[in-house]
Formats: C-alpha cells, structure tokens, sequence
C-alpha cells in the first residue's frame, strides 16, 4: 500500500471518529459500566485475590535477585494494586447482600447498553449513503462502526462470562444457560425501549410511572412483540460464537500466563 494512501486512511479514520466522538464515547460509555459491574460483582474478588497472590510470590522471588529484576516488578506495581483494590471492593460489596443486590440491579439496568451498540448500525448506513466513495465506504466507514459494535457486544458477552463463572462458583452452574436467555430478552426489551421509545436506563429512577405505563400500555402490542424477538434472535444468534470465541482466548491466555510463571520458577 502507498504510503501516501495509507497515511490518508489513517488521517480519514481518526476523522470520522473525531466528527463521531459524542455518541460513540457516550454509548461505549455506558456499555462499559456493566462490564465494570460484572468485574467487581461476580469476579473481582475470585480474580483479583488470586493474582495479588501470585504477583506478591513473584514479587518476594524477585527481591533476592539483581536490580532489573526488581525494576521489573516496579513495574508491575500498577496491576498488582489495581487487582487488590477491585479485590477489596468487590469483597466489602459481596461481604453486604444489600449493597450486592443494588449493584445486581444497576448491573441489569445498564447491561442493555452494551448489546443496544448493534442498532448503531443505523449510522454506518447513513454514512455509506451520504458517501458517495465505495473505497472510503469499505476502507474507512465500515471498519470504524464494525470495531465500534464489537468493541460494545464484546462488553457484553465478557458480563455474561463474569456472570456465568459467578454462577458456577456458587454452585448454580445448571441455571447459566437459563439466566442467559432471560437477560438476552431483558436486554431486548431494554434496546426496543432505548431505540424507539428513547427511554434510558436511569428512567427506572427518574421516570418510572411512564417506563412502567408504556410497559403495561403499548409493549404488549403486535409490532413491539415483533421487534423484540427479532432483536432477540441477533443477540443470541451473536453472543454464541462470541462467548466460544472470548472464552478461547481467554483459557489461552491463562494457560500462557501459567506457563510463563512456571517457567521463570523453574529458571530460578
């Protein structure tokens, strides 16, 4: 690729995000917060426990050897007390049922934010028929929404995860695939309210006489029931191959950071 096209594929990338900076950081905003939650709700303490331990052996073996060596675990000094933090906070919120049943709550009133990314679809179309470029649509426009809508289903998909190895750990494995395909209704309801109906997570405080209105009044009609199922069937039919994926790369990822741990014990 000449590097004056690529220069120009780059410049024209960071464009359209910067033209699209509003929406795009508000809404992968709030797809994030529920991936946030499921970290400090369902795994914070179980992940966040185990690698303070590990960082923390690492760290006393690297004391008795040379300088770099110590530089090096300087370094990691961020992540251990990141971990340790959302280990302490997820402890003290687990320690309180109340203060866990509130953040439940919160968790799945958000939770549609993420999956809600996909009908920003709606942008790259207009984008596409607004450009009349076929090669700034394929090279610019449609890789920047796609990473966009990946980057919010992922959030999604790695809070069911956290939610999924919550379960398991307390025993309720059985009910994993239960509660996924009632939160992937929930989070269909919650898309058709936030795209068409414009209500927002935080009308469940704000305004909840006209969410619970419009729920008894108009959501039980044909044309709304139509394009929840069909909202369901994209996120179901999506966050399969996603969650196999994710879960892929995450086994790998441990069984890399194992291995790598292991070896350096054995260097020792």
């Amino acid at each position: 690729m000449e590097p004056s096209l690529l220069k120009f594929l780059l410049w024209d990338t960071f464009h359209i995000i910067y033209v699209n900076r509003t929406w795009m950081g508000w809404n992968l905003f709030l797809a994030i917060i529920p991936l946030v939650l499921s970290v400090v709700l369902f795994r914070g303490d179980e992940s966040g426990t185990a690698i303070v331990r590990q960082s923390q052996a690492t760290q006393e073996r690297l004391a008795s050897q040379q300088m770099p060596s110590q530089t090096r675990a300087r370094s990691d000094r961020p992540t251990v007390l990141w971990q340790r933090y959302a280990a302490k906070l997820s402890a003290l919120i687990q320690s309180h049922s109340g203060l866990w049943w509130v953040g439940f709550i919160i968790f799945v009133a958000f939770l549609p934010n993420a999956p809600y990314i996909l009908t920003d679809v709606i942008h790259l179309v207009e984008a596409i028929r607004s450009e009349p470029s076929i090669w700034r649509s394929s090279l610019v426009f449609i890789p920047v929404f796609l990473g966009f809508m990946f980057l919010g289903f992922e959030s999604y998909v790695i809070s069911m995860i956290n939610l999924g190895a919550y379960l398991n750990r307390i025993g309720k494995s059985r009910y994993i695939g239960y509660a996924e395909i009632v939160i992937h209704l929930m989070s269909a309801i919650g898309i058709y309210l936030g795209r068409f109906v414009r209500f927002n997570s935080w009308d469940i405080i704000t305004n909840p006489d006209g969410l619970v209105g419009y729920v008894i009044d108009d959501l039980l009609r044909h044309q709304p029931i139509l394009a929840i199922m069909y909202t369901f069937a994209i996120i179901a039919v999506l966050y399969i191959p996603m969650k196999e994926v994710t879960l892929a790369v995450i086994t790998y990822r441990q069984l890399n950071r194992s291995k790598k741990f292991h070896d350096s014990l054995i260097l020792e």
